[in-house]
């Protein structure tokens, strides 16, 4: 943005000339505090302050630090704020790391000479902040809630990465068989009833580390960031599948989150002890609880919404007034980190458990230990409490262990392949979902523990999908167009071995008329020999007589033996046509068994081929709905949030956006 270089300055100082400065008045706010955010806030922020410098904000700028001031507006060789960062006098910043980018420098330099302006005063100020977009549902009133599902959400990955990312963040709707997965800069929904996969929705902030639905599953808190740089916590109005408020004023990940009952408070924690309650009417920032001293692993609101439970690494536990931010106990028990927190739904106690191996159940009023379960040798990864009363945990043994109220062990999950990283219990389908390092998540029914792994978080993008689904339905049509082929040539050989058969079938007929006639000249032939014979004796005959007879005697006689030659040779060929005619007509059979197969086949190719071409009209149709999605999305953003360019802004490390 209107800097060109003119010459190779290295890193010599003095190439800072060879840049064409801006052309516009340079600000604090729309300019400078972006360069802070992505090089400085990760060391010089409201909680750390290295040498008690803080540059988050403007007036903390011209407050300085434990030097002094950091700046001399009009005169930025004298401002110890650009002798820094231009590595003009020591300690240079970033210390023991390269310059920052130089046209950054110029720009701090610009601003500097220029007067240190906090706003644009060619432009007028915009109003930002944490305020909400759209109305905060409000929570159900009824006991029996109703459940809060999403409308039509893209199935599409928006952000894929070569490997799968490790699930971290899980979280299940207390009122609907509903549970969301956190995957690359995006959340994935599913159905804990029919482990249908839903859809997504997208996340502005960077990596997912935490997700919350609120008691009555109309409301999800998103929260993540980018390490070291920035964080933030989304809320969303479920059935709307809208982003009504964003908290994005933080330097580092947020990593914890919870909300109230009432839908009135919101409570969020990033990369140390500190922990901000806020107002979410008005998306003010009520008070910052401090008391722990290391960083918040978990936090959860009372089902009444009067106390609020935070946990830290290092085993700290304590309990809070919601209303107030007043602490209300310290309950001292683990000496390790907590991993998870969970209120029973009297909001009488809360449980935790952590790298100590035990679920502990604390009471609220007492501030005392009530029991105590030994689950897992090597540490507890998460737990969470069943609608039986009892308790489900995951622990760094690979095992899954359903408890009783007692603390009992009821029954374990197989060993799984790699270890849990998140595990969340769904109540109205009575289902545990747990995930691991691989990125896989399955589902566990209650009560078998039988698993079921649930679809990837990370698929393809649609463009693979649909060339996939191409290539597949290319495949289908060439197995179709083959059978087809074979199935010509077969009817043609079914025909070629059919004339054959009818052929031979005509000739067997015609032999077997000529033996039966053979038979019948055989038989009349007998008869007249019995005939001559009988006139021979019965009668007198002349000489002449007995010579004609026995002549017509030796005639008859010689007819028999012909008839009967003629008769065996064609009764033995009768009997070699019938053999053929039985391997003729197996072999019509096998051609007409081949070719009905070869139907069955063309006609499963053919469903199959119809069925990859419904797939691609809907894998196509799926992209253009999730085009049309994410440009809405990102209008509603860029109107809410006018510098952000896309919804889902930045690029994940090997990422491709489809």
């Amino acid at each position: 943005m209107g800097f060109r270089l003119i010459a190779n300055a290295g890193f010599c100082v003095a190439g800072l000339l060879y840049f064409q400065v801006p052309c516009w008045a340079v600000s604090f706010e729309k300019d400078i505090l972006v360069i802070f955010r992505a090089e400085c806030l990760s060391c010089h922020n409201e909680d750390d302050r290295q040498g008690d410098l803080d540059l988050s904000t403007y007036n903390a700028v011209l407050d300085g630090g434990a030097s002094g001031a950091v700046i001399d507006p009009g005169d930025p060789d004298e401002s110890l704020l650009y002798q820094l960062v231009a590595h003009l006098n020591q300690p240079s910043m970033p210390p023991e790391s390269p310059m920052i980018s130089l046209e950054s420098v110029e720009l701090i330099k610009k601003w500097i000479s220029e007067g240190a302006a906090k706003t644009p005063s060619a432009e007028p100020k915009q109003v930002v902040g944490n305020q909400p977009t759209a109305a905060i549902p409000a929570p159900d009133a009824s006991r029996e809630r109703t459940p809060h599902l999403p409308p039509r959400l893209p199935r599409s990955n928006q952000r894929a990465t070569k490997n799968n990312p490790a699930i971290v963040a899980l979280c299940a709707s207390p009122t609907t068989p509903l549970v969301a997965v956190g995957g690359v800069r995006q959340v994935w929904l599913f159905r804990t009833d029919t482990h249908e996969q839903i859809g997504r929705i997208g996340y502005s902030g960077g990596d997912i580390r935490s997700l919350k639905f609120s008691l009555d599953g109309s409301v999800l808190l998103v929260a993540g960031g980018r390490p070291g740089e920035s964080g933030s916590v989304e809320v969303w109005d479920l059935e709307q599948a809208r982003r009504v408020l964003a908290f994005e004023d933080y330097f580092d990940e947020v990593r914890s989150i919870a909300i109230s009952s009432d839908h009135k408070r919101l409570a969020a924690a990033s990369t140390g002890p500190r922990i901000d309650l806020y107002d979410l009417p008005s998306g003010k920032l009520l008070k910052k609880l401090s008391g722990h001293t290391d960083w918040i692993t978990d936090m959860a609101f009372s089902d009444d919404g009067v106390l609020l439970a935070t946990a830290d690494r290092v085993g700290g536990l304590r309990l809070w007034e919601s209303w107030t931010g007043d602490l209300f106990q310290t309950l001292a028990g683990h000496k390790q980190a907590i991993a998870s927190l969970e209120w029973t739904s009297d909001s009488n106690h809360v449980s935790s458990a952590g790298t100590d191996g035990f679920i502990r159940i604390w009471s609220t009023e007492s501030g005392k230990e009530s029991q105590k379960i030994k689950a897992h040798p090597g540490g507890v990864v998460r737990h969470a409490r069943i609608a039986s009363g009892g308790w489900v945990s995951a622990g760094k043994d690979n095992i899954l262990r359903i408890w009783s109220p007692q603390g009992k062990s009821v029954r374990a999950a197989a060993p799984f392949s790699d270890t849990p990283t998140s595990m969340v219990y769904a109540p109205v389908s009575n289902t545990i979902v747990v995930g691991d390092y691989l990125g896989q998540a399955v589902i566990l029914n209650e009560n078998t523990l039988d698993a079921q792994q649930l679809l990837s978080i990370n698929p393809q993008s649609m463009d693979e999908q649909i060339t996939a689904k191409r290539l597949e339905h290319k495949s289908h049509e060439a197995r179709r167009k083959d059978l087809k082929y074979q199935i010509t040539e077969t009817e043609k050989q079914c025909a070629q071995s059919q004339g054959i058969l009818d052929n031979a079938e005509s000739d067997c007929k015609a032999r077997s008329n000529a033996v039966a006639s053979l038979a019948a000249q055989i038989l009349k032939t007998k008869r007249e020999l019995r005939q001559l014979l009988a006139d021979h004796t019965e009668n007198e005959h002349t000489d002449s007589q007995i010579t004609k007879l026995y002549i017509s005697r030796k005639l008859s006689q010689n007819r028999l033996e012909q008839f009967s030659r003629d008769y065996l040779a064609g009764k033995k060929q009768l009997d070699k046509e019938n053999g053929t005619l039985v391997e003729l007509r197996k072999e019509v059979d096998r051609d007409s068994l081949r070719n009905a197969r070869l139907l069955e086949k063309f006609t499963e190719a053919t469903k199959a081929a119809k069925g990859s071409l419904l797939g691609l009209a809907s894998l196509i149709e799926e992209s253009a709905f999730s085009t049309r999605y994410d440009i809405m999305q990102t209008k509603i953003l860029q109107k809410n949030n006018p510098g952000v360019s896309t919804f889902t802004a930045g690029e994940a490390d090997g990422a491709t956006k489809p």
